[in-house]
């Protein structure tokens, strides 16, 4: 059996990749075997960053051909960016994402360090614990773009600018101290040269040791935007700078929580230093004066920057190193280039004021000589005008911190007082990123696990669903212009919402404040699952497919597998029966049932529905019906119904199909589509006696071709060919007389007993036959007005006409409803529906010759009127059984037996009298005149008397 694996590879392009969707999937398959989310979505980012990495790597050996580069370069960056959300979904999610401020000591009562009582805070205010986490988030993305950089770095054999790469005391001024000990210095170079030297002087120091110490602070801060502190204060000690790092370490990024997932926080010798130099020194005094100092660097670094135009080294990077120390975010943002610098910035300060403010001690008296030294050096940048004015200040100032006061009012005013004003001041940076999907995506992500409200993700997965749908429409619409792209670089979206919404919905509890609504959760998931199951079904992922299918709703999954199987209906036996034990083992696999009490396995139900759904569409092309009871043979659940909807087939072909084209799909039914040892074992005595039938047609129609064929020539030779054509004519018309005289046509047994039915009817969708015999997959439906006119018509000869009939045969106690509508606007058949409040056998009988007489032109039985000779196809066809066998049997059996007549007549002719037949006249006068209308009984009866006649010549 030739496997769905050996089919031809879906198309490779920008948006897919062999083996990327498979990946992705089998994360989605650890979530639905019961892996908790958070690992998955570990996972899912692991595997997107080193997929991007490979994405990079073959667009840097791609450079000679420019539009392949850059669709490479954007594939990537929109993986990065999925990798980035699922680090951001894994941050605010994880338990355990951000530090605890360090164990509880032992045998010290209730005391507890600042960075325990901070971690504490953490884990009780929501908005701050929201913003640990975004700073948490923050971190580990610039920490992993570091650690990419430092490999790339270290593979080439080389260093970058970034890579952290610093020879041993490689950052000792040496330059500046030659020039200065050789007289070289002139007015510019500073001459003091310990540590404030340059800024304090406002000299520069030498080129070559300012951009080193340019390249030391952007590291620096490289490395503090990661989170990696150790790692800072290493390279600070290990470049000959160990005053930075003393400066640099007893800030509230080392001193505080860190939010790095993992991080246990101090151990238990550096937690019992830090309680008792904060039980002795105090915490808060000494906390606020190492914050008023980072600030004060910074601005101090900033004033020398500005004055020195960079050259007393450090620049920016060094103010916004202090000012992160500190939380003085305007000088931080000097340096930030992207989003998430910018985000990390406003956040980080945040976090870091926000927990401030929560520890401040109470106020005490201060002692003003402990910040005089410190106030002079402010004094001292100031012009002598100025000067008492700020003295005043940096006295209050100096004051206020000394006592535990911290943050100042300076820093206060840049900070932002909530997670949305974060966004907001972020926003209005304008940086080249800020309107990018993803960004506004991960917005969103945050500030709806910021706002408590019920419905916070539940108004994100719509808006996400909106999207989605326009990036839909964008697709097809840039599908269908010439020369445009064929829109693979938007469907990652669809595929990246698929996966984001999943996760989500495993992910947000359901017994806590957070809960959303059921129904409009599902809504939104079901719409961004099904979404993608399209696309995968698009793309020919058999063994996707059914993953995907099992986080939808029973009813959204029968809509995706109703265009699934569509989708596949062309392809092989074997490759159908490949994707039923697909799917059916993937439902079994991960519990996916039914527990209607008829039948448990999903992938049955499914098949079930779609067959049901194709037999019950007037606009799907008849070989589809036929090939649509294949889905029912492949298991054994289902193989009553296949019997059921097979029958319901071949009465569909008897009432909508020109004779020729009914042979033609039903011998694909017998043939092709239902396997021998199926029908050896389970066919039912209806359905034999349809494949006897339409074999018995399909010999009639050769016989006929070949009957014409012998009748064009003249020749002898042609004369014996024709008498052997004739031969065979005894042998059909036995076999089509045990046919209309069999038990499944003459009794009123149906293919499946029921008690479903109170009440005889039939409904069906017609249209004229067309005037030449058109190819099965096309289906012609009357235009609106037309419709319109054939329902008129219709409704106004059962008015006029067989209403009083039907009455007259039924009796006045049983009423008998009709109706003849147009389906639907636009092209479409007229609908029918007849229906008597009664199961009597004779309102079968009745019900079958009116809807006989409609669909033939002519009535049958009493009626002597005609029809105008209108023919009408069923292209639909639903009946209580009594009413579908009776109408079945009251189009075959005149019709078959006139079949049998004119042929008879035919041997009569060629071969003369014989004894072999059976008299069809006594047949029909005894058991089926009833049957025939009067225009058909009149042919019938011709018939038979020219057989009369060429018999006795």
């Amino acid at each position: 059996m030739r496997l769905l694996s050996q089919q031809a590879d879906p198309p490779v392009g920008p948006g897919f990749r062999p083996g990327f969707e498979d990946s992705l999937a089998e994360q989605i398959e650890r979530l639905l075997e019961g892996c908790d989310p958070v690992d998955v979505l570990s996972g899912l980012e692991w595997f997107c960053r080193e997929y991007a990495e490979a994405v990079r790597d073959d667009a840097s050996s791609q450079l000679h051909r420019a539009a392949r580069h850059i669709c490479l370069r954007s594939e990537a960056d929109d993986i990065e960016g999925e990798a980035a959300t699922w680090c951001l979904l894994r941050h605010l999610f994880d338990a355990n994402s951000f530090a605890d401020g360090g164990v509880d000591l032992p045998r010290v009562g209730v005391a507890r360090t600042r960075r325990q009582r901070a971690a504490a805070i953490v884990a009780q205010e929501h908005s701050i614990n929201v913003s640990a986490r975004v700073v948490a988030w923050l971190e580990c993305l610039s920490s992993q773009t570091l650690h990419i950089e430092e490999s790339l770095s270290q593979r080439a054999g080389g260093a970058s600018a970034y890579a952290g790469r610093f020879a041993s005391r490689e950052s000792v001024w040496r330059s500046t101290k030659s020039k200065v000990a050789r007289g070289l210095d002139g007015d510019w170079l500073s001459t003091e040269l310990d540590p404030d030297g340059p800024s304090r002087s406002m000299k520069s120091l030498d080129s070559d040791n300012a951009k080193d110490e340019d390249r030391l602070m952007a590291n620096c801060w490289r490395y503090l935007r990661s989170g990696r502190i150790a790692a800072m204060l290493e390279l600070c000690s290990k470049c000959g700078q160990p005053w930075r790092l003393a400066s640099l370490s007893g800030g509230s990024l080392s001193g505080m929580i860190t939010p790095v997932s993992g991080e246990s926080g101090w151990s238990v010798a550096q937690q019992r230093t830090a309680l008792a130099v904060e039980a002795e020194d105090g915490c808060g005094d000494l906390h606020s004066l190492l914050k008023w100092t980072a600030f004060q660097a910074a601005e101090q670094a900033a004033v020398a920057t500005e004055g020195t135009g960079g050259g007393s080294g450090g620049g920016d990077y060094e103010a916004a190193v202090y000012a992160a120390l500190c939380g003085h975010v305007a000088r931080m943002l000097k340096v930030c280039k992207t989003w998430e610098d910018a985000c990390w910035a406003y956040f980080r300060t945040y976090l870091d004021v926000s927990l401030d403010s929560k520890l401040q001690p109470p106020s005490i008296k201060s002692d003003w000589s402990l910040a005089e030294s410190e106030c002079c050096k402010v004094l001292g940048r100031h012009a002598p005008k100025q000067r008492n004015r700020v003295a005043e200040s940096a006295k209050s100032q100096a004051e206020a911190v000394v006592g535990g006061q911290w943050p100042l009012s300076t820093v206060l005013d840049q900070v932002p007082h909530s997670i949305e004003e974060c966004f907001t001041k972020v926003k209005a940076l304008h940086l080249p990123s800020n309107e990018s999907v993803v960004k506004k995506l991960q917005t969103q992500l945050i500030l709806a696990k910021a706002n408590e409200q019920a419905d916070s993700f539940e108004v994100l997965l719509k808006d996400l669903s909106i999207q989605v749908d326009r990036h839909i429409q964008q697709t097809m619409f840039s599908a269908d212009q010439k020369g445009s792209k064929s829109g693979d670089e938007k469907s990652h979206f669809i595929r990246f919402a698929a996966h984001l919404a999943i996760l989500l919905d495993s992910l947000l509890p359901t017994d806590s404040v957070m809960h959303i609504d059921l129904g409009a959760q599902q809504n939104a998931v079901n719409n961004l699952v099904q979404c993608y199951v399209v696309k995968l079904v698009e793309e020919r992922h058999h063994k996707l497919i059914p993953l995907y299918s099992c986080k939808l709703r029973p009813v959204v999954r029968e809509l995706a597998y109703n265009i699934y199987l569509q989708t596949v209906e062309d392809d092989s036996m074997e490759d159908c029966q490949s994707v039923y034990e697909i799917s059916r083992d993937c439902f079994r696999k991960h519990g996916v049932h039914r527990d209607d009490g008829v039948i448990a396995d999903e992938m049955c139900h499914l098949v079930l529905a779609y067959t049901r759904k194709v037999l019950a569409a007037f606009d799907v092309d008849p070989f589809c019906k036929v090939s649509s009871v294949r889905w029912l043979v492949f298991g054994k659940e289902t193989e009553e119904w296949a019997v059921q909807h097979a029958v319901f087939v071949c009465r569909g072909l008897l009432l909508g199909e020109v004779q020729s084209m009914g042979n033609r799909m039903a011998k694909k039914l017998f043939e092709d589509i239902l396997p021998a040892d199926f029908l050896s074992q389970n066919i039912s005595p209806e359905l034999e006696g349809w494949r006897s039938y339409f074999t018995l047609q399909s010999e009639i129609e050769d016989w006929e071709a070949q009957y014409q064929t012998g009748m064009a020539s003249k020749d002898a030779s042609n004369n014996a060919v024709l008498a052997e054509v004739v031969k065979k004519v005894p042998d059909i018309v036995e076999r089509g007389v045990c046919i209309v005289c069999s038990d499944w046509m003459t009794s009123s047994s149906s293919a499946m007993v029921t008690d479903e039915y109170t009440s005889s009817w039939l409904q069906m969708a017609v249209s004229p036959f067309p005037q030449s015999e058109s190819p099965a997959s096309e289906v012609e439906l009357m235009p609106n007005d037309v419709a319109g006119r054939l329902a008129d018509l219709l409704q106004h000869l059962w008015s006029s006409e067989l209403q009083g009939w039907a009455v007259e045969q039924l009796g006045q106690d049983c009423s008998v409803d009709f109706s003849a509508d147009v389906v639907q606007d636009g092209p479409s058949p007229v609908s029918i529906k007849i229906q008597c409040n009664s199961l009597a056998p004779h309102v079968a009988l009745v019900l079958g010759q009116v809807a006989s007489a409609l669909l033939q032109g002519h009535a049958s039985g009493s009626p002597e009127h005609e029809l105008n000779g209108l023919k009408l196809r069923a292209h639909t066809f639903e009946a209580s059984e009594d009413v579908a066998h009776a109408l079945c049997r009251q189009m075959l059996v005149p019709s078959l037996l006139l079949q049998l007549s004119k042929m008879k007549t035919v041997h009569a002719q060629v071969v003369g009298p014989s004894a072999v037949f059976q008299d069809l006249v006594m047949l029909v006068s005894d058991s089926f005149h009833s049957l025939f209308s009067t225009k058909q009984l009149q042919e019938f009866i011709e018939s038979e008397r020219r057989g009369r006649v060429a018999s006795l010549a």
